[in-house]
């Protein structure tokens, strides 16, 4: 079987991971709506947020899909895992551990690597190390390379900063390239790191990088300084990656990105790929994850690719069948929103009682900055509260796009819009 032919199995995957894992949810701070909504059940979540009208919205997530204690429970704190070893080795056969999102260290890495000795194989899970060397941006860059080649990636730089005066300094020696538009990227997810620098802000640049700094942490930090190639369109593509085993492609999206500041703003599930790319695509990243798993990555992960006709890319990047071009940008070594998202599309069509095939859905934050007021926000989010959420079946005499907003913080909400592709018989 070719790979474009296991990922349009990929609800099957969606389903495996919903029936045969108990997940670990990593050390948020609080758990959001759709990260509830996407683990329901068998699920170690991280702890309720403490302001009440969230809590409330979180249990009504769950409270939809049926998962009620013992099967789903939340963490106490942000790292007592080893008290719940009991319960996870009686939840399911496997357990699947999120991922850490920036530091494992902060993540309950301790906590995790502890229920190795209880949990066994049965623990799929990254080492911190493991975790580090795909999920660092800098050190991805090189892994990255030495796998596909020098030109697999943009052309850049990756280095340590102590503080923002180095990346002033790497970013006035790096020479420019064909395009006027550069990127640096600091840790952080979503793009939050990220800050874009085009030659019309030049005067600017170093003002820039100390307010972006300055919003971060102290350093050392790992530190990427990447040439801007022209793209047209931005996919996330998901592996699951047992561990010895070979890695089988999940999920293919599009990814919303606001080009001016490199902030990954939605995503959606249909894709403007040929079959032929796709595939094409899906070969040349499998060595990835293949590495990947030989590194000793278990669970799911993904990998964000940009897509363009290739002009001006001075040879960078892999050709597709198509002639359109293909460049590696960065890896998230965990479950991203794409597969949240992926899960709970899963569990609303089994609720449905329709195949998750049928089902087209495009999420998007929705931002106070878009000049929506926050109170509006709330406001939304409680008129939703009275809607009929998740309950209805679509039919050939109801509507077939249904609108699911998410809380997740008070000052972001998510817009999750699924459209029915053909409507049970």
């Amino acid at each position: 079987m070719g790979l474009l032919s296991l990922l349009r199995e990929s609800g099957r995957r969606y389903r495996a991971i919903i029936d045969d894992f108990a997940v670990v949810a990593c050390a948020h701070p609080s758990e959001n709506e759709l990260g509830a909504a996407s683990f329901a059940t068998k699920a170690m979540l991280a702890p309720l947020p403490a302001d009440a009208y969230r809590r409330t919205r979180v249990e009504r997530s769950l409270h939809t899909f049926g998962a009620k204690p013992p099967s789903t429970a939340f963490r106490t704190d942000r790292t007592s895992l080893v008290k719940y070893a009991p319960w996870l080795s009686t939840a399911s056969s496997l357990v699947l551990h999120e991922g850490y999102m920036v530091d494992p260290s902060v993540e309950g890495s301790d906590e995790l690597e502890r229920l190795r000795d209880v949990l066994g194989d049965r623990l799929w899970m990254a080492t911190p190390e493991v975790w580090r060397t795909w999920g660092n941006k800098a050190r991805f860059r090189r892994r990255c390379r030495d796998i596909l080649g020098e030109r697999s990636m943009p052309p850049g730089i990756e280095f340590t900063a102590l503080a923002a005066s180095d990346i002033v300094a790497a970013n006035r020696a790096l020479v420019p390239g064909d395009s006027d538009v550069r990127i640096v990227k600091l840790p952080g997810i979503g793009g939050q790191g990220n800050l874009v620098l085009s030659s019309a802000t030049h005067e600017s640049w170093s003002q820039q990088i100390e307010d972006l700094w300055r919003h971060k942490t102290s350093g050392p930090l790992d530190i990427v300084i990447e040439q801007w190639l022209p793209w047209e369109t931005s996919y996330s593509v998901s592996y699951l990656v047992p561990p010895d085993a070979v890695p089988r492609p999940i999920a293919v999206c599009e990814q919303m990105v606001d080009g001016k500041l490199g902030k990954f703003i939605g995503s959606r599930n249909d894709i403007d790929l040929s079959d032929g790319d796709i595939d094409a695509m899906l070969a040349w990243l499998q060595l990835l994850f293949e590495a990947m798993s030989r590194d000793g990555f278990a669970g799911v992960a993904a990998v964000d690719v940009i897509v363009g006709s290739g002009q001006s890319w001075n040879g960078h990047g892999y050709r597709l069948p198509s002639g359109r071009t293909v460049s590696a940008i960065e890896c998230n070594p965990r479950f991203n929103r794409h597969n949240r998202v992926g899960l709970f599309i899963e569990r609303l069509a089994a609720k449905w009682k329709l195949d998750s095939s049928e089902l087209s859905w495009t999420l998007r934050d929705v931002y106070p900055g878009d000049g929506v007021r926050l109170r509006t926000l709330i406001n939304r989010l409680r008129e939703s509260d009275a809607a009929d959420r998740h309950q209805r079946r679509p039919t050939r005499d109801a509507p077939r796009q249904t609108r699911l907003l998410f809380a997740d913080r008070l000052d972001r909400v998510m817009e999750l819009k699924v459209v029915t592709r053909s409507v049970a018989r």
